[in-house]
């Protein structure tokens, strides 16, 4: 554990335990529906020790912060010191709810749905401008820096579910039997599901290839796909026989590699890898590893009520809950600012909104640092949720 690294794990141990308040609602819910695989990026543990106000956002600093230490190694970008928000255009006639569910690395690309219930459909946010990927097509669940999607469930009049792609303004099936997309890198390779197992397709007009299943991991048909690095390192969970979760990593054109297990903990998932870097979680708590580096993964304590994505091409994480965001970089937590709540025309009936069930779910966060993209919703007004961006600098 290097020095960052042990100041992450001090700065979060704070928030161990209950948060104030229930936790919020899941504004993934009319899309989560059926899923056949975990919800990724789990509740995870965030949190801050003491608070100084800078330029508008409360940046976290150590309560010892005069006892001298090493200084840690520099990498990635500047950490931001101060970020700025704004709301995301939504289609005129779909107004309701807006949810972001992930962003390209450059932070120009953001995908999610709009609509209520049944009417919701896909988008591509290009900068600001929306785009209607069209009815039917389920989930967005990855977007590379040339703009081009994945997902799940695109029906094609068969009743059956599909992968499929959007590429250069239309949507089209991508190969496979019942198949689902999970994530595609910026040279077109594509990870996901097919008839039960972990595949990759080498582009959007290839077959899909299995990826090779270890022995004592028969259950292949409870694998999950986490997402696929640019050199096509693909990362995930798989069952054993004792029937425990553990974090795998695929090389390219080799075999699966178990990732090493936290301290204790028989039982760990991979949900996602960026650079070398892999974030996932065992029980309620984050852990992530850096496959570019030796030692054992860090595990954040465990705290309820907040979710974590991630990580960017530096290690950096987003992450958010009740009435609460913020980013994690380089050893340092940045509150992000919230919005006042919208004012929707339609509340439900005997209830008012409260600001400790506003749940901020920042859902992405771009290799430069400067762009994070998220979802907030609120409670009490027909659970309606918006999409923002805030940039930092």
């Amino acid at each position: 554990m290097d020095d960052d690294d042990r100041y992450g794990v001090d700065l979060l141990t704070p928030l161990r335990g209950q948060p104030r308040g229930p936790v919020g609602v899941d504004v993934r819910r009319a899309v989560a529906k059926g899923e056949r695989r975990r919800a990724t990026r789990r509740a995870v543990a965030a949190g801050a020790a003491v608070l100084v106000l800078l330029g508008g956002v409360w940046v976290a600093t150590r309560p010892d912060r005069d006892r001298p230490r090493p200084a840690p190694e520099v990498t990635g970008p500047p950490v931001p010191r101060a970020c700025t928000l704004e709301s995301l255009e939504v289609p005129p006639d779909f107004p309701g709810d807006a949810q972001v569910m992930g962003a390209d690395p450059t932070g120009r690309y953001a995908i999610g749905m709009v609509g209520i219930h049944e009417a919701q459909i896909a988008v591509l946010w290009d900068g600001g401008r929306v785009v209607k990927l069209g009815p039917g097509t389920g989930e967005p669940t990855d977007v590379n820096s040339a703009g081009t999607v994945v997902g799940r469930r695109l029906r094609f009049g068969d009743g059956t579910e599909h992968a499929w792609v959007y590429r250069d303004g239309t949507v089209r099936q991508l190969a496979g039997v019942e198949a689902f997309a999970t994530g595609i890198n910026d040279r077109g390779q594509i990870v996901g599901v097919s008839g039960g197992r972990p595949v990759t397709w080498a582009s959007p007009d290839a077959e899909p290839v299995a990826l090779p299943i270890p022995a004592g991991y028969e259950l292949a048909h409870l694998a999950e796909v986490g997402g696929i690095d640019e050199d096509g390192t693909v990362v995930g969970t798989l069952v054993n026989r004792d029937d425990h979760e553990v974090a795998v990593a695929w090389s390219p054109g080799g075999p699966a590699r178990e990732l090493a297990a936290p301290a204790g903990r028989p039982m760990y998932g991979a949900d996602a890898i960026r650079n070398g870097w892999v974030i996932g979680r065992s029980g309620n708590s984050l852990v992530r590893w850096n496959l570019r580096a030796a030692g054992p993964p860090i595990v954040m304590p465990d705290v309820w009520g907040f979710d974590t994505h991630g990580p960017n091409a530096s290690g950096w994480l987003v992450f958010g809950g009740n009435n609460r965001a913020a980013l994690y970089a380089g050893g340092t937590e940045i509150r992000l600012p919230l919005p006042e709540p919208p004012p929707f025309s339609s509340p439900i009936p005997g209830r008012t909104p409260d600001p400790e069930e506003n749940p901020a779910r920042p859902m992405s966060i771009s290799d430069d640092g400067h762009t994070i993209i998220g979802t907030w919703a609120v409670k009490g007004v027909g659970d309606r949720s918006n999409v923002y961006v805030w940039t930092c600098r």
